[in-house]
């Protein structure tokens, strides 16, 4: 139906155009300016002109003279004979615009088409017409308030912006940004490791108790697992940083031979058995909510999700471990997860103990970290969540350059209050 209108619409513009240039030729009044039209010589009678030129009234084959006569449009066009002029004012308005188009409108130059082999080849009906049309743009553009000239631009431009697609902000594996955050890694490594034993030297004490209730005599620990009832044995590497109630060290599978992250949690007032179950469901309700497996949400979410929850072999899980063993209250409640280099409070000490920020270099790095911060949260917001716990201390870079989200538990659905738990199964919002 549009495609109709639309060309209903070119036809009628067409003839308008056709009939508006016919009818500006015939709007020219009488006046002496026709007379010299007609007789091709200025302030010279008609028959002044044809006593001149030889030819009478009785002549009926006057000799060709290649005169030009004043075209209305500022163009010249050859003069024609008294009797095709008196003929063509008794003739309708549409074989005059047949006969116009036909004869088009002469030499590019200006000069007469009396004779054919001087002519040149007349432009073709598609170019005509296209002349036609750029007249009448311009009549009508002269019209037109300035405002409603640049409507049809203005509708253009929020068409294409309809039709465009929204951007992705998932992550797609490694990217060049990572691939620069893993060089700076292995860089900076010997003074990375410098800084954390720095950072531990303060919370020694409870880093020493928790390492002897979770390792007695730092021998491997045999845990199980809380939600596949699988079996792992353990091994302390070192201890990687302290939370506010939690110590995490890297461990080994001794059977798989991974590399795990250990989250060991404290108990006190805010970490009580109650307190810890409600963590464990929120943890790994974040999963449902975004309706991918770990590893998918790692990928393309660089949520740090936890891969497995454990508890000490023949003790009773979110319980105290071995009570009465120290002075710190250790939850039998551990979470294993990926093991990350460094998070980004640690990388700020890093860099600013050797004040490397005034190389481009580090410039450049503070850059990816927040062009990354950035695709994080929009990830999270595609989805239709929000996270409450967006510090340093809970972002951290992996060892091949990714920047990850953790505490997952802290993950809930725009415009909710309370856990990750009690939110029902979302998706992103369309």
């Amino acid at each position: 139906m549009a495609t109709k209108l639309a060309r209903l619409a070119t036809w009628l513009v067409l003839v308008g155009c056709l009939l508006w240039r016919a009818g500006a030729v015939q709007l020219s009044p009488p006046n002496s300016r026709t007379n010299d039209l007609a007789s091709g010589t200025p302030h010279v009678a008609r028959g002044d002109t044809e006593a001149q030129s030889g030819t009478g009234d009785d002549s009926d084959f006057p000799q060709a003279v290649a005169e030009e006569v004043a075209d209305m449009s500022g163009g010249r066009v050859p003069r024609v004979p008294a009797s095709s002029t008196t003929t063509s004012a008794s003739e309708g308005i549409f074989r005059r615009l047949v006969r116009r188009l036909r004869r088009g409108r002469g030499t590019a130059d200006g000069a007469g088409v009396a004779d054919e082999t001087h002519q040149e080849p007349r432009p073709p009906l598609r170019k005509r017409l296209a002349q036609h049309f750029r007249r009448l743009r311009g009549f009508f553009g002269r019209l037109t308030p300035r405002w409603l000239s640049g409507l049809g631009r203005r509708a253009q431009r929020w068409w294409r912006g309809r039709q465009r697609p929204l951007l992705d902000p998932s992550f797609h594996g490694l990217e060049a940004g990572d691939s620069f955050m893993r060089d700076l890694l292995k860089r900076e490594e010997e003074l990375i490791g410098y800084c954390r034993e720095e950072a531990l030297k303060e919370p020694a004490a409870m880093v020493e108790a928790v390492t002897a209730t979770v390792w007695p005599q730092n021998a491997e620990t045999t845990v199980d697992s809380l939600l596949s009832q699988g079996e792992r044995k353990l091994k302390l590497v070192e201890p990687l940083r302290v939370g506010d109630r939690s110590v995490v060290f890297l461990v080994r599978d001794v059977e798989r031979l991974e590399d795990f992250a250990l989250k060991v949690f404290t108990m006190g007032a805010e970490n009580s058995r109650s307190e810890l179950e409600r963590l464990h469901e929120a943890t790994f309700a974040a999963a449902r909510l975004l309706g991918e497996s770990p590893e998918e949400a790692r990928d393309r979410r660089r949520l740090l999700l936890p891969s497995d929850a454990v508890a000490v072999q023949s003790q009773p899980p979110f319980a105290q471990l071995s009570p009465g063993q120290s002075d710190y209250a250790v939850a039998n409640y551990l979470l294993l997860m990926p093991a990350a280099s460094v998070d980004l409070e640690l990388l700020f000490r890093t860099l600013d103990f050797l004040y490397v920020l005034r190389s481009t270099e580090d410039f450049l790095a503070l850059h990816i970290l927040t062009a990354q911060l950035i695709r994080l949260a929009a990830n999270l917001q595609s989805k239709g969540l929000v996270h409450g716990h967006f510090t340093p201390d809970n972002l951290f870079i992996m060892p091949d350059g990714r920047l990850m989200l953790g505490d997952v538990s802290v993950l809930r659905k725009v415009g909710t209050r309370g856990p990750a738990s009690s939110v029902p199964v979302t998706y992103a919002p369309r």
